[in-house]
């Protein structure tokens, strides 16, 4: 997640190139000229450096000072391969010059050659262990590459030599973010700022583990407060921008990136943001979505003209820093933009595979004769709605003797709700790791297939799912919209999910899974009482609003009011996730639209914490209905009211995304709980409200249907069908 950022900061940061004064072997002569040549380079001047230590070679060819030194001159103007070079000549001459070895890996780590530049990082240690340079510098190599673990160990024991170093703290508290150790960095980096008030990167690292702590206003206090100190850093005022951003305030994200690239016109990742952010999270009232969508398209178009224009070298550093996920919350077809993104998107990450040097991808050579070797690149191998819907059945059920799986862990660790099952995989490799060696994980498997469950919710996973790393490449609907890559050849649907002509929403080829399209389990949650909410009066209905606040859009206000103004008496009850200003924002558009018809928004609208899910059982046991989402529908929280036995009017919707909970109840033929436009919505939600016997014996099909839904493995038996046939026909 903070792979973007741990790019950004190098450039603020210099290398821990050892001084010319400490890094003088004193092997030659203790000469004049060879004084007066440290004496320009400690000041800066590298011309005239450069001229004296040139000047002692060509008395001296193997002079082992002057070699290395002109090599540090040459890191420092930028010539990095001279630079190694030179260093690498004079180290040929004296192999036991610590200084030396930590400024060719500076010199290395420059080039991108991060595994050597470890290992002369390492030998400087070796021959010096307390040397505080080459211990940051291989901390800063660790990090670059993703072994944040091994980054932390090496400032650490940097700041067992200083621990006055308040630059070695900030770095620590960044690494400690990327480990989920936020309070720790704060912690770092409050220690570095007593220390030395004035360095903003302290307080920029510390912005960053206040936004991962969901304290966004204490981030963007902290970021204000590096601008003050450094106006011109495009990176503060960017991730500014992400921030205003999240919390759904467009303009001031949109000046936040202007500024940045401002200060960096070469900023990719702001320019990017630009476009992404014309998506709002929740509208408002007069918001047009015909406007947003063509932002967007128009932003689109900038991207390609612009990145079409610049080197690039770079660019790969901008896909999915942010990502249209906004899009798919507009009930409309959304595959001709989302084409155009995922061709740019397919693009640059083409651009920087083929500076890799590595080899193509290469199916394996029992792929038609043995087991096929399956990849699953997830976010999400823990207890998240990804995992319970469409990752755990493939995990437990596929047929061993025919495929082997392989998971690739992007986020967090496996929990215990997946750590057993993960167990059961024939291989698995768990993040953060940078993209090269997530590149080089997936080819090291030699995949026949990977699946992608969800494309869209993490930057990672859409990096890597830009490129042809396997044979066979699908999306499946974790994120249930198109990809719009190219490089996804078939997208994983369920025939009960999509409508007649779903292809035509999709740049993928459509597989169309029996039934619901996955194996689910049946799950039991013991209820727990929570706290009442002013909602417990068994004569008011308590009509249940799960959706986060992004899947309520203004078009569909009125239903809601109407239901108040025919039920007169009910609540509706909202969930606001933690640190959520889209809440409040829902909240108070919500509370205008009632109050434009005579009624009181608080007497009707509740927005309760969000709640464990024991508690949100408790909550359904409670509730007299639940809404399903008009435009976006929810998959596992409709699997929750059925397993309580709760009503739920369904949307069925245009798309795939709408017809979630409604394709639920249409596998238990209960079709009467399922509705098409907003006026059969308020009359069933009222009907429901009202009929007490109506409710009741809905409640008694549910429970007597709702085993139809679980344990289905005619899914998982046709996908593997499907998978032996694509391999087949992919060779």
């Amino acid at each position: 997640m903070l792979d973007w950022l741990f790019r950004a900061r190098k450039r603020a940061r210099g290398d821990r190139v050892s001084d010319p004064g400490a890094s003088a072997t004193a092997m030659a002569p203790d000469s004049d000229l060879l004084k007066a040549a440290l004496r320009h380079h400690d000041a800066g001047r590298l011309t005239d450096a450069e001229s004296l230590y040139r000047q002692l070679l060509s008395e001296d060819p193997r002079n082992v000072d002057a070699m290395h030194l002109l090599g540090v001159i040459a890191h420092q103007r930028g010539d990095h391969a001279y630079a190694v070079e030179l260093i690498s000549r004079a180290l040929a001459e004296y192999e036991a010059n610590a200084s030396a070895h930590n400024n060719l890996g500076c010199a290395l780590r420059s080039l991108g050659k991060l595994a050597q530049a470890a290992a002369s990082f390492q030998r400087a240690l070796e021959l010096t262990p307390d040397y505080f340079d080459a211990h940051v510098n291989l901390g800063r190599t660790h990090q670059a590459q993703g072994n944040l673990s091994r980054a932390a160990s090496s400032f650490r024991t940097a700041l067992r030599l200083r621990p006055a170093s308040a630059a070695t703290k900030s770095e620590l508290a960044l690494v400690l973010v990327g480990l989920g150790q936020p309070e720790e960095a704060i912690a770092y980096c409050e220690a570095a700022l007593q220390a030395q008030p004035e360095l903003f990167e302290a307080r920029f690292n510390k912005a960053i583990a206040l936004r991962d702590l969901g304290r966004r206003a204490d981030a963007i206090a902290q970021l204000e407060k590096v601008i003050h100190l450094k106006p011109d850093l495009a990176q503060a005022h960017y991730l500014l921008g992400h921030l205003h951003g999240e919390a759904d305030r467009r303009e001031p994200a949109l000046s936040c990136f202007e500024r940045a690239i401002q200060f960096d016109p070469g900023h990719a990742e702001a320019r990017w943001s630009q476009v992404m952010v014309e998506l709002p999270g929740v509208y408002g009232a007069h918001d047009d979505p015909r406007r947003v969508r063509a932002a967007f398209g128009a932003g689109i178009d900038r991207l390609e003209r612009w990145f079409g224009s610049v080197p690039a070298a770079d660019a790969s550093v901008a896909v999915g820093v942010q990502q249209p996920f906004r899009l798919a919350y507009q009930e409309e077809n959304n595959v001709d933009l989302l084409k155009r993104y995922g061709s740019l998107c397919v693009r640059l990450m083409a651009s920087w595979q083929d500076r890799q040097d590595a080899a193509p991808p290469a199916a394996s050579q029992e792929a038609t004769t043995s087991a096929i070797r399956v990849g699953i690149v997830s976010g999400h191998f823990r207890d998240h709605s990804v995992w319970h819907a469409v990752i755990k059945g493939w995990v437990r059920h596929f047929d061993r003797k025919r495929f082997m799986l392989a998971g690739f862990n992007l986020g967090p660790p496996p929990d215990d709700e997946s750590s057993t099952a993960i167990g059961e995989l024939e291989n698995f490799v768990q993040g953060p790791s940078n993209l090269l060696q997530w590149v080089q994980a997936i080819q090291a498997w030699r995949p026949d297939v990977l699946i992608y469950p969800e494309i869209g919710m993490e930057p990672m996973a859409l990096k890597l799912a830009s490129l042809r790393l396997a044979p066979v490449q699908a999306a499946s609907w974790g994120h249930p919209e198109t990809t719009g890559l190219p490089t996804m050849d078939y997208y994983l649907s369920a025939e009960g999910l999509e409508p007649p002509g779903a292809q035509e929403h999709y740049s993928e080829k459509l597989v169309l899974l029996p039934h619901l399209g996955s194996f689910f389990e049946q799950r039991k949650f013991a209820p727990t009482p929570g706290e009442s909410d002013g909602v417990d009066d068994p004569a008011v209905p308590m009509l249940l609003c799960p959706g986060v606040p992004f899947k309520y859009t203004p078009h569909n206000d009125f239903v809601l009011v109407e239901i108040a103004r025919r039920l007169q008496k009910c609540r509706f009850v909202f969930f606001a996730p933690p640190h959520s200003e889209q809440s409040d924002k829902l909240r108070h558009r919500l509370a205008s639209a009632f109050e434009a018809q005579g009624l009181s928004g608080e007497h009707y609208l509740t927005f309760a914490p969000w709640l464990s899910k024991p508690r949100f059982h408790g909550m359904l046991a409670r509730a007299t209905l639940l809404l399903d989402t008009i435009g976006f529908s929810g998959f596992n929280t409709a699997l929750h009211a059925v397993a309580r036995g709760l009503p739920i009017v369904a949307w069925e919707g245009r798309f795939m995304r709408g017809r979630l909970a409604s394709g639920i109840l249409e596998r238990m033929g209960l079709r009467d709980l399922v509705v098409t436009s907003q006026e059969d919505y308020v009359a069933l939600a009222v009907r429901l409200a009202t009929d007490a016997g109506y409710r009741a014996a809905m409640s008694e099909q549910i429970e007597q249907r709702s085993r139809i839904l679980f344990e289905d493995l005619e899914p998982i038996r046709a996908l593997e069908q499907f998978l032996i046939d694509a391999t087949k026909k992919a060779h």
